[in-house]
């Protein structure tokens, strides 16, 4: 990667009046940089010299039986049912008729790929970047409706979809890289600090990672701000020198500014989980969780949704551009100080000019060579972070001269069975009932099985060699409560690649199974029904409810993955998320907020509320300084 050392005058450059699609006439299908046919057909990296058919010889191959067919496909987690509705020679009308995908994700898909498959008449239209999943379910089942109307769909799919390529150059005071919670905290505040602000956003969804949570801390008034801190220096379990307590005592200071800034967006919140405010959930978010199921307690319906979309609507009324499908490549550096970004995308190279720029850009748990040089603990474990965390933004900033965190924190989700089950791994409660014992890959008992903080039982099944996983061992009532057993018992069987579940008459078949030493879980085995039968777990302190002895066979044991939500740390900021050299000295006009810039405020392991707070709080107060710099 190159960073652009440009001496051109930046207000020497005009505002593009040809942008797009404005934000006061945003909606769920068209944000700047991303309008219609085109904008979809740009992120396939169609360029005009793709190979395939035309629409013209399309439609002559695929003759059609006119009526309305229906059709499903396997989604993100269930089924998208639709219908297709055909004349003589193409497709008139695209219908999805029921679905429970990922709400604030899919309604870009069913917005656009529908649309555009009836403009083109193509099935080889894009899927939306950070929705692949749903995006794939909506074009099998329209190709499945154009084999029962006796189309050609395999035709169809070939069809070329030309894009207009143009480079632009546009003028800003503020960019913002990232449209996530942070992202977009950071933007609306620099707006409303009288900043003329661009987002700038990789995928074609917002803000993926908070739908699954949204719960924070937060004093909502003055008088609540020393108990927000002292709960935050609590919570931040360390052994290390981290936090850094006079950067968290900044962020509880500015706490009642935010909850003003949030309540302003539509923030509706109760008081939730360990009394942490959580935005009221919306009735999508609801619908999602009703097929959720978890060993020993209910899922929670989050509002991360509803926040994000009151911010996506404050973005519309305080004038910020957002554009989507634009990844940056490139930092644009004028006498050691930032001055904008280029965006290399398929739709031509877009370069936005500006005094400031802040990183809103997420960590990098999808890049594994950056994984492995900062996070080497982390290499063989799996992750939930957002499909565009790729570190990109990171290497461009430590190009640049930033400084870089030592120690780099990765923080655990949940423990499931079933690793790319999202939906479960972004519950705050594991997969795995807490009537069973878990043991480490030695068949060792280390950790109580119902602990508050899923990044407590991490912490005890690290490995170097192996993903981060514990063993549940479970009899056959507790086994039962696992409500798709069968299913991980027979995928086990056909050879799945990550999912490990196994059934054995006694503990020593078991043991071998899984492979650890027999009598080592026969006695861990006979301790634990030892602590069941007392009414009190003297080791690790499990609730006695919990406590259920398994004397006999069959006994079952799954192995179960700690999915890593996020790995903290980032570029080293100073008090004002200024991005700071080795020698403390911020580089001018680069900010970072966020997950971007994380690890002065936890140190072991920090609860998902507290990375909600920072999103919400340090987007906040890096959109005002940057703003002040800009219109400095």
């Amino acid at each position: 990667m190159t960073i652009i050392h440009a001496n051109v005058d930046p207000a020497s450059i005009t505002r593009s009046k040809e942008r797009g699609v404005p934000m006061s006439t945003i909606t769920r299908r068209n944000f700047v940089g991303m309008s219609g046919i085109a904008g979809i057909a740009a992120a396939a990296g169609f360029m005009g010299v793709a190979t395939g058919c035309t629409q013209e010889a399309a439609a002559e191959q695929s003759g059609f039986k006119p009526g309305t067919y229906r059709a499903a496909a396997q989604g993100m987690a269930g089924y998208v049912y639709l219908s297709t509705t055909f004349d003589e020679s193409s497709i008139t009308d695209i219908e999805i008729l029921d679905e429970n995908q990922s709400v604030g994700i899919c309604e870009e898909v069913y917005a656009t790929i529908p649309a555009n498959v009836i403009d083109t008449q193509s099935l080889g239209v894009d899927v939306v970047s950070g929705a692949t999943l749903t995006s794939y379910a909506v074009i099998d089942a329209i190709a499945d409706c154009v084999s029962q109307a006796g189309g050609d769909a395999d035709a169809m799919r070939k069809v070329k979809i030309p894009v207009e390529v143009q480079d632009e150059e546009f003028s800003y005071d503020v960019v913002v890289v990232g449209a996530g919670l942070a992202g977009l905290c950071t933007a609306i505040e620099a707006a409303r600090e009288g900043a003329h602000v661009a987002l700038v956003e990789k995928q074609g969804v917002l803000g993926t990672a908070v739908f699954s949570s949204g719960i924070t801390y937060i004093a909502p008034t003055p008088d609540d701000v020393e108990a927000m801190y002292a709960k935050w220096i609590e919570n931040a379990v360390t052994t290390c020198e981290y936090p850094t307590v006079e950067r968290v005592r900044d962020l509880c200071e500015a706490s009642p500014e935010v909850m003003e800034f949030l309540v302003d967006v539509g923030f509706e919140y109760s008081v939730g989980l360990n009394g942490n405010l959580m935005p009221t959930a919306s009735t999508g978010m609801l619908r999602n969780n009703i097929p959720i199921r978890l060993g020993s307690k209910e899922p929670l319906a989050k509002g991360g949704e509803a926040l994000m979309r009151g911010l996506e609507a404050a973005c519309d009324a305080n004038g910020v551009d957002v554009f989507m499908n634009t990844g940056v490549t490139k930092f644009i550096l004028e006498r050691d100080a930032m001055a904008g970004v280029v965006c290399e995308t398929p739709r031509g190279v877009k370069t936005y000019r500006a005094s400031s720029v802040v990183l809103c850009s997420g960590d990098y748990g999808r890049n594994p060579e950056m994984v492995k040089t900062y996070s080497p603990e982390s290499i063989h474990d799996i992750t939930s972070t957002g499909a565009g965390n790729t570190g990109t933004c990171m290497e461009l900033a430590i190009e640049a001269g930033a400084a870089v965190y030592e120690s780099q924190q990765p923080m655990s989700g949940s423990l499931a069975f079933e690793p790319e089950n999202k939906p479960v791994c972004g519950q705050p409660f594991d997969q795995f009932p807490f009537e069973c014992m878990l043991v480490d890959y030695h068949g060792e008992r280390k950790v109580r099985e119902d602990a508050p903080n899923n990044h407590v039982q991490h912490q005890y099944f690290m490995d170097p060699d192996r993903p981060c996983a514990g063993w549940a061992i479970m009899d056959e009532a507790v086994a039962r409560k696992v409500w798709v057993m069968d299913e991980l018992l027979l995928k086990t069987e056909k050879g799945d690649s990550k999912i490990r579940a196994y059934k054995a008459d006694t503990i020593e078949e078991l043991a071998k199974l899984i492979e650890v030493d027999a009598s080592t879980l026969a006695s861990q085995l006979d301790a634990y029904n030892a602590l069941c039968e007392s009414g009190e777990d003297t080791a690790f302190g499990k609730e006695a409810s919990f406590l259920t002895p398994m004397k006999e066979g069959p006994y079952y044991g799954v192995l179960a993955y700690s999915i890593i939500r996020a790995i903290a740390g980032g570029v080293k900021t100073n008090g004002d998320f200024e991005v700071i050299r080795a020698d403390g000295q911020p580089i001018p006009g680069l900010y970072a907020a966020g997950i971007s810039s994380s690890r002065e405020y936890w140190g072991d392991y920090y609860p998902g509320a507290m990375a909600i707070a920072l999103c919400t709080h340090g987007g906040y107060l890096a959109g005002k300084n940057a703003a002040a710099r800009a219109k400095a």
